[in-house]
């Protein structure tokens, strides 16, 4: 089971469409269409997710025919794959292609792995925003934002689109925080505690999936006495006796410098016409919005966007290929400061730098192999006190709530927790697991088989794209630079 944000990260990453302007620098010709490929690999940190997924795929997707280039990004937990093509190839031709090329090397992933996610760019976006008078029939707090924004993206799903997302509406989520003191008066476990709610035995109408458990409540509302009242194991302890459950939200996407700010993006499938779908967004109570939503990269674990009203900015791109990834990421670091003071500049960002704090696990693996200790159970542990776990979704039909799976100040109780010996002796983490701390990149960026970093700047109002790419060119030397369209840019998925 993947942690939460890893998951969040991968949903996100499964609806991002590729950049367009330029090619990704493969093959001749005019660059076309676009196919992202995501696959998950849960509990991978970006250097792992490389080497196990990046490079076999990659590698099966230069030989497609057809292909212009190849881009690649590995996060943790999953890496999402862009075949663009050449133009006059359809999106349908090039999903087949694609999905045989990945089909021929699935063979060679990790036995963990999920099943490999393909999806055509879409053809276009729409940007918009919902009208103050639709806004206030329903409420102005957080979840009731929410909510509004989720029914408005599933009526907006019936028109001529591939992916529509409320950008800045915060989903809810039902937090199990798991107390460490009674879990042991109980004598259970993290696992025990997951296995109860991944299995769901009183919940009604469950069904598994490959990614969480999704229960439909047949119409009620609620979820949380569901969940509080899921009984663990055999002795009929219930979660809410080890537990404290709460509803909480969190976005999945945030306006930058707006928080109060909802806008939606859609995008529109391949072939169908801007102008009808902007009319259909209209009579559904949006006002479209000229301008554009450029992705700038991550606030926590929600992706972070700049909307750009008027006419769409000017988006360029630098990017910089090498072996030494810690070198391309200085190298990126220090162009993103030396750009970040420019008046013509509204946001630098770089993909492929970004460092992330860590927490390294070291494991007594003879003492866990005396007592018969799965270090599958230790991970998961681990995984649920640092940065929790989705282990299940509610789903009334009107919205969908999140079950994450955490432990009640985690980062520093963890030592408190125990996983279950051979035995059934419940042994404490403390004994089994020494934790250091370190810092790694958090993402790794490849174009055409070569490790690379991309610095992207947004231009302000009236900026030239000539003026940017000389900016950009002698912040970052020896990178290609290119120019981006706006509006197809934003729904990248760095």
């Amino acid at each position: 089971m993947a942690p939460a944000a890893a998951l969040g990260a991968a949903a996100l990453a499964i609806a991002a469409a590729a950049a367009a302007g330029g090619g990704c620098g493969g093959g001749g010709g005019e660059p076309g269409g676009t196919v992202s490929v995501m696959v998950a690999l849960p509990g991978a940190n970006p250097a792992e997710v490389e080497q196990a997924l990046v490079r076999p795929l990659e590698q099966a997707l230069a030989g497609v025919p057809g292909r212009h280039g190849v881009r690649a990004v590995a996060r943790d937990g999953h890496a999402v794959l862009e075949l663009r093509v050449l133009r006059g190839v359809d999106a349908a031709t090039a999903v087949d292609r694609a999905r045989a090329a990945v089909d021929a090397v699935r063979a060679q992933l990790p036995a963990d792995a999920d099943v490999p996610h393909l999806v055509a760019a879409p053809g276009d976006w729409v940007l918009a925003r919902l009208s103050d008078e639709a806004w206030s029939r329903s409420t102005t707090t957080a979840a009731g934002l929410g909510r509004a924004a989720r029914q408005v993206e599933r009526e907006l799903l019936r028109l001529p689109v591939q992916r529509v997302e409320a950008c800045g509406a915060r989903d809810p989520r039902l937090a199990v925080d798991l107390v460490p003191v009674r879990l042991a008066a109980h004598g259970l476990t993290v696992a025990d505690v997951a296995r109860a709610l991944t299995a769901a035995p009183d919940l009604p109408s469950g069904r598994v999936t490959e990614d969480d458990l999704v229960v439909r409540t047949h119409g009620r509302r609620g979820g949380y006495d569901e969940v509080a009242d899921t009984v663990i194991g055999a002795g009929g302890v219930r979660v809410r006796d080890v537990a404290v459950v709460s509803e909480r939200a969190q976005a999945r996407c945030v306006v930058a410098g707006q928080p109060g700010e909802v806008v939606v993006r859609l995008g529109l499938r391949p072939g169908a016409a801007r102008a009808e779908l902007e009319r259909a967004v209209t009579r559904r109570g949006l006002t479209v919005v000229a301008g554009a939503a450029v992705v700038v990269g991550r606030h926590g674990s929600a992706t972070e966007v700049v909307v750009v009203e008027g006419v769409a900015p000017e988006v360029v791109e630098a990017t910089l290929v090498g072996e030494d990834v810690d070198a391309l990421a200085a190298a990126g670091r220090v162009a993103v400061a030396a750009l970040a003071g420019d008046a013509a500049v509204v946001r630098a960002w770089c993909v492929g730098c970004a460092t992330t704090e860590l927490q390294r696990l070291e494991l007594d693996r003879a003492r866990m192999a005396q007592l018969g200790v799965d270090a599958a159970q230790v991970a998961q542990a681990m995984a649920v006190a640092v940065g929790g776990e989705l282990v299940a979704t509610l789903d009334d039909g009107e919205r969908e709530l999140g079950v994450v799976l955490s432990v009640e100040e985690g980062t520093t109780r963890w030592r408190e927790l125990a996983v279950r010996t051979a035995g059934g002796a419940l042994q404490p983490l403390d004994g089994l697991v020494r934790v250091g701390t370190g810092a790694e990149l958090a993402e790794r960026l490849h174009l055409d088989g070569q490790r690379a970093v991309a610095v992207r700047l947004v231009g302000a109002r009236g900026v030239a794209a000539s003026a940017l790419r000389a900016r950009v060119a002698r912040a970052l030397p020896g990178a290609t630079v290119r120019t981006l369209d706006a509006r197809a840019a934003s729904p990248a998925p760095w």
